[in-house]
């Protein structure tokens, strides 16, 4: 599976088995962490067998149920993309467990914040958590979550070409709180300074968190071709 199918396969688990990680599995999350932070200047880190910041009594929606591994995600607390970052990045990691057969549930809210900050290097900040590992009901996935047709996610998708338009249905499937999938796209043309034109790059618009922004540009990376791609998205992330 690549990171192209991933993006279409991935749904949020909330309900994981207990069994540890495998060590190839753990070698395998940590490399694809060591290599995300390396690109990013960010530090993510994979804790393995520590179910304590999911262990709340809390219940109801949103309670993770026998998470006991985790990537945090932090970096430097002066970084004014730092949530957009930890979204793209993030998400890499999230399509890359999918590949290899795990199940993951980004974490906002529902974990214990004074627990992982404790992990906390000088200087940086804890943007939130994502839960790793493999499913409990492997056999019975999420029902998939109702999509909004591409009219009313991206403007000027008529007149697009293709490299857009495959990266915006992968766009349609990136994780979006209580799938609200608040995000809005338009499709421009690009003038150069050479004067010539290129196809164009995707601009966002409407209210989302930085950090739901990261994940769209990541299922945009990953589901499109890269022509017209990475000039947006240089304009933003490294």
């Amino acid at each position: 599976m690549t990171l192209s199918d991933a993006v279409f396969t991935r749904s949020s688990c909330r309900d994981f088995s207990p069994a540890p990680l495998s060590p190839v599995q753990r070698r395998q999350l940590e490399k694809a962490a060591e290599i995300c932070s390396q690109r990013s200047g960010l530090r993510l880190q994979l804790v393995c067998d520590e179910p304590e910041p999911f262990s709340s009594l809390l219940k109801g929606w949103g309670r993770i149920r026998g998470a006991r591994n985790y990537f945090l995600l932090t970096g430097p607390s002066g970084d004014q993309e730092l949530e957009e970052k930890c979204g793209f990045y993030g998400e890499e990691l999230v399509l890359t467990a999918q590949t290899m057969g795990l199940a993951t549930c980004w974490v906002g809210g529902t974990y214990d914040k004074k627990r992982c900050a404790a992990r906390l290097a000088p200087g940086e900040e804890l943007v939130c958590v994502i839960a790793v590992g493999s499913p409990t009901h492997p056999e019975s996935p999420a029902a998939g979550r109702p999509l909004k047709p591409l009219e009313e996610l991206a403007q000027g998708s008529e007149n697009a070409p293709d490299w857009f338009l495959a990266g915006m249905e992968a766009v349609r499937r990136a994780p979006s709180a209580m799938d609200r999938q608040g995000y809005f796209f338009t499709y421009r043309p690009v003038r150069l300074p050479s004067g010539r034109h290129r196809p164009g790059a995707a601009q966002r618009h409407g209210v989302l968190r930085l950090g739901r922004l990261g994940h769209c540009q990541a299922a945009l990376r990953s589901g499109s071709p890269r022509r017209g791609l990475d000039l947006w998205r240089r304009r933003r992330l490294p």
